[in-house]
């Protein structure tokens, strides 16, 4: 008997060669197929009802229905790599950063700059969208940034103004 790593759940280990799980009672949960549920695509598993009548297990297993079953998405494999690449170390150093720069940034553009809804139908239109609101947040950036504390405003200079005339034009009228 082989395990695989990653697919187990506690009482239960996987076996690969007859691709069932085996419970604490050493009896097999067989595949019964991958089924499309709420549009989510599941591995089903399910013990024999005979076989659950008589464990010794019962209650603690499954409680009042007939038999165990268990259920696992077809992309698992992914979702753990995936848990274990965030919960890595460089994993929790990009997280870190990126709650830092990133996640302010969309805050405000939720909350300030209207981006909770987006009125534009279809991908193009909600993509100019939302590039016009991140020219509006960068603007303001721009604009409050201040070099010299004594200043209390800054102006433009024209030829960035020319650019970022030019910016908002080209994201207007090419919106992919």
């Amino acid at each position: 008997m082989t395990t695989e790593s990653g697919q187990s759940r506690e009482g239960f280990h996987y076996d690969v060669t007859q691709n069932a799980y085996i419970c604490r009672n050493e009896k097999l949960l067989y595949h019964h197929g991958i089924k499309i549920e709420y549009g989510f695509a599941n591995h089903h598993y399910h013990a024999r009802v005979k076989d659950c009548s008589i464990c010794p297990f019962k209650k603690e297993c499954y409680g009042n229905k007939r038999r165990q079953s268990l259920k696992f998405s077809v992309y698992r494999h992914y979702h753990q790599g995936m848990q274990e690449r965030v919960e890595s170390k460089e994993g929790k150093r990009m997280k870190g950063r990126r709650m830092a720069t990133v996640e302010p940034v969309f805050g405000s553009l939720l909350n300030y700059y209207g981006m909770k809804r987006s009125n534009a139908k279809g991908k193009q239109a909600a993509h100019k969208f939302m590039l016009m609101a991140a020219c509006a947040y960068n603007l303001q950036k721009i604009l409050t940034h201040i070099p010299d504390p004594k200043n209390k405003v800054q102006v433009l200079p024209s030829q960035h103004l020319l650019v970022l005339y030019f910016v908002l034009r080209y994201v207007v009228q090419h919106p992919g």
